[in-house]
């Protein structure tokens, strides 16, 4: 069964509406008011003093106004996402489009949202390879290397978010209003080469690798002289964006074997992006629908997929930059 990931809009959104509804018609009526007060009635206020409260009333419902309209373009945005999302069925793995007015392509998309600084950036690519002129198509027709790679932090009073996606994507759309129709196939990874090695002075490190059902076996011998300790992690990397976890920290000498559990789907899922970087920095993607790999309490990292991810072997060199050699990973389909 085909399992549907939608956008949410960030908490707080529907309060701040209702507030800027309130207030913008509560300024006005509190300005008209004042101007026509009878002055002299109230004890120790003036007519400066009425007309310093009056600008005051008129700038902070210009900055109310601005904020309602912001607002207002957010909600309008987020309803015609969900009327999108009223056209398309998804049934026993196949797609299915309500509308015959809307157009329907294929083709590779990379989007992402993620922070640099105090901004949040919004990146859309879409590079079209085909049209669809079926109104029904089974998801699997697209099958193709992707990776999804997304981070959240949950903790009180900041809950930062960022996610990327590069793969095969369906783009629907209605004049000038698209919808994103992202395919999240069950698929393990593909080594670019079974094993690392890296030699400092004395020390050396040697890496295999083999992937077996779920599970990357990782079997590591540490000749240890001068080194610290070796780590190794993965992760995935794009232009700013950038997500890595570690599998293990190893500080003792000897042989070693490592087991990771490669975030595997149970099914198809599907996410539903609209081509509208305002609507994208408003909204969360709830990420715990997807494995999490990290063993953070209050952080989920997920990484599916694998295309163009990495697996670094490091070495904590003291008072040295650290040695890093790393192998590419890739797509590894488990369904046809």
């Amino acid at each position: 069964m085909v399992k549907i990931i939608q956008l949410k809009l960030i908490r707080g959104k529907s309060g701040t509406k209702l507030i800027l509804i309130v207030t913008s018609i509560l300024i006005p009526i509190l300005i008209g008011t004042l101007t026509y007060i009878n002055i002299g009635s109230i004890p120790g206020i003036t007519s400066k003093d009425v007309i310093a409260l009056v600008f005051i009333l008129i700038i902070l419902l210009a900055i109310d106004m601005y904020l309602t309209y912001n607002y207002a373009k957010i909600w309008r945005e987020y309803n015609l996402y969900e009327e999108f999302i009223s056209k398309i069925s998804f049934n026993e793995g196949n797609i299915t489009i309500k509308d015959s007015n809307l157009k329907i392509n294929y083709g590779e998309l990379i989007i992402y949202k993620y922070s640099y600084g105090r901004r949040n950036y919004v990146n859309i690519t879409f590079i079209e390879k085909s049209n669809i002129n079926a109104n029904e198509f089974p998801l699997k027709n697209f099958i193709e290397p992707q990776v999804f790679a997304g981070y959240k932090l949950s903790l009180k009073g900041s809950r930062p978010m960022k996610y990327i996606y590069y793969g095969p994507a369906i783009k629907v759309s209605l004049k000038k209003k698209s919808l994103f129709i992202i395919p999240l196939y069950p698929s393990t990874l593909k080594l670019e080469r079974n094993s690392l090695t890296i030699s400092w002075k004395s020390d050396i490190i040697n890496a295999s690798f083999k992937v077996d059902d779920e599970t990357l076996n990782i079997y590591l011998s540490y000749r240890k002289m001068g080194s610290r300790k070796v780590i190794l992690r993965i992760g995935y990397g794009y232009n700013l964006f950038n997500i890595e976890e570690n599998i293990a920290i190893i500080k003792n000498a000897g042989s070693h074997e490592i087991k990771w559990k490669i975030p595997i789907l149970d099914d198809i899922h599907v996410i539903l992006i609209p081509e509208s970087k305002t609507l994208i920095l408003n909204t969360d993607l709830d990420l715990k629908l997807l494995p999490n790999i990290s063993k953070t309490k209050n952080m989920h990292i997920t990484l599916l997929g694998f295309r163009s991810a990495y697996m670094k072997l490091i070495v904590d060199i003291p008072l040295r930059k650290d040695i890093i050699k790393q192998v590419f990973l890739n797509t590894q389909p488990l369904i046809s």
